[in-house]
């Protein structure tokens, strides 16, 4: 399984957090978590690329951002979006260099949200 380098400090992230957030490419967790988390990325993708679909994926808690790796081979757009200012940070750190991603930490997506929506004052 490949493993991708990175500096200490993301390290330090991934193993202080390992129960909750993870990096599929990287070998922090044992294999066999992660291969099970990638064959859902790659589940998800084989099915959007069996039904032609070239479209927007939002992936709702995405974490540290690997599955846009394996979505972006398939999908028009990737929108990751989770709770944790950490994963959002590392995300966009270690993923954010495509031009079709986009990654946003919840809190502001949902704020944004319920002002296009009307559901909050514009400031």
């Amino acid at each position: 399984m490949e493993s991708a380098e990175r500096p200490v400090k993301a390290i330090s992230f991934l193993c202080k957090n390992m129960h909750e957030r993870m990096d599929a490419f990287v070998a922090v967790n044992e294999d066999s978590r992660r291969k099970y988390h990638l064959q859902r990325y790659r589940f998800a993708a084989d099915h959007l690329n069996s039904a032609g679909i070239r479209g927007i994926v939002l992936d709702a808690a995405c974490g540290t951002g690997y599955g846009s790796k394996i979505l972006l081979e398939t999908c028009g757009a990737y929108i990751g979006i989770d709770v944790s200012s950490e994963a959002s940070e590392y995300a966009r750190k270690f993923y954010g260099g495509a031009s079709r991603l986009s990654l946003y930490r919840l809190a502001p997506l949902c704020l944004a949200l319920r002002r296009l929506l009307g559901l909050e004052p514009k400031k």
